[in-house]
């Protein structure tokens, strides 16, 4: 009878790790009307930052600077009196209009438009890191849950394990030794266990913070899987989407509103002329007389030349265009640290589910059989589930980190290579075929 407890604890067990893997390679979903997806994530998440928020309405700001970059000088119109006596008063009315020259109000617009095209970008490149971290966040919080499952199985699983030592020592069968080898087991499944749940509070505490949503708020359950890996274009493709990120175009946008500025204090050296048109009405001796007035007045550029703001916005412009060569480098960096990081996890990946899970789960089974048989001792059957179970947490632990870079090399790439966004989530679910 009591070997049969015995078999049938062992058995359990077998079938109680193959049940946490497959319970771990899936999200534990309640109910998928309080599940949050992916998708549903995303837009939490740019719905509630204020970052992206404040980055839209520096374009509604730069629309009004551009606006305004184009408005003509206002004519200045004045009146003058002379000698307050009616018979013998002077009275001047003249319209003074400041007249542009050199380009200003061209540079000036074309300086405000590129501000406004950097303000449109870098709102662009927020959306795309926002929606980066929401990915990371989200895959890691999902597989943060299906660790602490893998180590609530795990946990059971020494338990009964425990238990069945227990059992046979009291029926003289083993040492008393093995009982207090599964007792540890059972002591640090439970320590793991603890760790695990710890480890989940904190990732949904920072999935939350991404959302913009208070922890309470956060639904229990994620609606995904952990089953299919991302892929991604070759790096080919990844390298030359690099121009065209929103990063390093708004740098470029930048060279483009340096140069503008640079070229407006230029012009800012030619003086600005203003003309005067008036009627100038005299009053002599009960006899008036109408005569027009008519004017033109130029400052002398003497003392201000305006030579060091010249000087200063030319520099500016020169340190524009190698902040874009700096932007530049530092994108390409972060897609090859990225993309290395994404190949070698994955690559991981795959040999863990295709290669170690499969020959640490052979093993385990064969070491429970051949310990009902006799042919191994108790300390065998403890050391192959305990590989098992790491193996699988190095899966799950290994497919977040897959997720983690791919998020990293989008956001290099600046969420999109060849029409294909992604971050998106049908993207992300549904990996990019090359």
């Amino acid at each position: 009878m009591k070997k049969l407890i015995v078999s049938m604890c062992l058995t359990l067990s077998g079938v109680g790790m193959s049940a946490a893997f497959a319970q771990t390679t899936a999200a534990a979903v309640a109910s998928p009307e309080s599940a949050l997806t992916l998708e549903q994530a995303m837009r939490l998440a740019l719905e509630n930052n204020i970052a992206l928020r404040l980055a839209r309405r520096e374009i509604d700001a730069q629309s009004g600077a551009l606006l305004q970059a184009g408005a003509r000088p206002n004519p200045d119109f004045s009146v003058t009196q002379e000698d307050f006596r009616r018979d013998s008063r002077t009275t001047t009315a003249q319209l003074t209009q400041p007249i542009e020259l050199a380009g200003k109000r061209g540079y000036r617009i074309e300086a405000a438009a590129a501000a406004q095209r950097v303000a449109t970008l870098d709102a662009q490149s927020s959306e795309v890191a926002i929606r980066s971290e929401v990915i990371a966040r989200y895959f890691e919080t999902l597989a943060a849950t299906e660790l602490v499952t893998l180590a609530s199985e795990t946990a059971k699983i020494a338990e009964e394990t425990h238990i069945a030592a227990k059992r046979r020592v009291q029926a003289g069968k083993v040492s008393p030794v093995d009982e207090g080898r599964a007792e540890i087991a059972a002591n640090n499944a439970s320590i793991e266990l603890a760790t695990a749940q710890a480890a989940l509070t904190r990732t949904r505490a920072r999935l939350a913070q991404s959302l913009g949503i208070a922890d309470t708020t956060l639904p229990g359950t994620l609606q995904g899987n952990l089953e299919t890996l991302p892929r991604l274009p070759a790096l080919s493709s990844l390298s030359n989407a690099l121009d065209s990120t929103p990063t390093v175009q708004s740098a470029s946008e930048e060279i483009v509103r340096r140069t503008a500025l640079s070229r407006l204090e230029s012009a800012q050296r030619v003086p600005d002329v203003s003309v005067t048109l008036g009627l100038k009405r005299v009053t002599d001796s009960g006899r008036t007389d109408n005569q027009a007035v008519v004017g033109l007045s130029i400052p002398l550029p003497i003392f201000d030349t305006r030579r060091g703001a010249s000087m200063e916005a030319a520099q500016r412009a020169e340190m524009a265009r190698d902040a874009y060569a700096g932007v530049r480098q530092q994108q390409q960096a972060a897609l090859l640290s990225a993309n290395a990081e994404f190949v070698s996890t994955r690559e991981a990946s795959l040999r863990l589910r295709d290669q170690i899970l499969p020959q640490a789960q052979s093993a385990y089974d064969a070491t429970r059989r051949g310990f009902l048989l006799g042919k191994f001792g108790f300390l065998d059957v403890l050391d192959a589930q305990r590989t098992l179970a790491q193996a699988r947490s190095q899966y799950i632990n290994a497919v977040a980190n897959v997720y983690n870079a791919y998020a990293a090399v989008s956001v290099a790439v600046g969420g999109t290579v060849d029409g294909v966004a992604l971050l998106s989530p049908e993207v992300v679910t549904q990996p990019f075929v090359q």
